[in-house]
Order: structure tokens, then C-alpha cells, then sequence
């Protein structure tokens, strides 16, 4: 990417965007906003000019799997690849290398989550849980 672009202002024109569309909780617009800024955040720490290239979201993402759970690093992937959606449909990049298709599997593949180890409680038996304890 020849110019550097304006980070903050366009994190901001497309949380308006995406308020006007289909993402309407508040939660995901400050979610989605801390996916795109942590992004940032990890570029100046590594001295990464960012740019949004298909490399650099993986060794993003590679480095929040150290310490985060997969869910946030889903999350943050999908962030991601909104804003560089939105940013190659404006023509503020040239192109959504972060986009995955199926077919070549080129782009980001999708995070696998694991199912929690917690299992998962019926209410039948939660039932017998509280006549005990009663």
C-alpha cells in the first residue's frame, strides 16, 4: 500500500457504516472496534506498518493465540475482514486479500473453536441438583 491511511477516521466511518446495516448492538460495534484498534496496537508494538496484507493479519492473529481464547481470535478475525471488505469496496485498498475462498482456500480460513470443556448441564438434571441440595 503506497499511502498510509488514516486509521482512527476510517475505524469510525465504518463503525457508522455498519451501525446502518446489519450489525445494530452496540456490543459488536465496541467489539468490532477492539478487533480493528488491537490490530493497530499490535502493529506499532511490532514496528509493523499496517496495511491489512493476508501475512500480516495471520502473524496478528498467530500472536493473539498465544494468550487469547479462539473466540476472541474469531471474533477479531471477522473484525478484520469486514473492515477490509468495506475498505476494497471504497477503494481504500486495492484488494481483500483477507476475504477466504473456498474453492482456491486462499485468504483467511475460518478459526476453528473448540466446544468448551465445561459440560453442558440439562435442565433435568439441574433440577435433581437443587432437590438434593434443598
Amino acid at each position: 500500500m503506497d499511502k498510509q491511511l488514516n486509521w482512527p477516521l476510517l475505524i469510525s466511518a465504518w463503525i457508522r457504516h455498519i451501525k446502518r446495516g446489519d450489525a445494530k448492538s452496540p456490543h459488536t460495534h465496541r467489539t468490532y472496534r477492539a478487533g480493528i484498534e488491537g490490530w493497530l496496537a499490535w502493529c506499532a508494538a511490532s514496528g509493523t506498518v499496517p496495511d491489512l496484507s493476508l501475512y500480516q493479519v495471520e502473524e496478528y492473529l498467530e500472536y493473539l493465540e498465544e494468550d487469547h481464547a479462539m473466540g476472541t481470535v474469531a471474533i477479531r478475525k471477522a473484525a478484520l475482514q469486514r473492515f477490509a471488505g468495506w475498505l476494497a469496496e471504497d477503494g481504500k485498498i486495492p484488494v481483500n486479500t483477507l476475504a477466504y475462498d473456498r474453492n482456491t482456500k486462499r485468504g483467511l480460513a475460518p478459526v476453528k473453536v473448540p466446544e468448551p470443556l465445561v459440560p453442558k448441564v440439562s435442565d433435568g438434571d439441574l433440577r435433581k441438583i437443587f432437590q438434593h441440595c434443598a
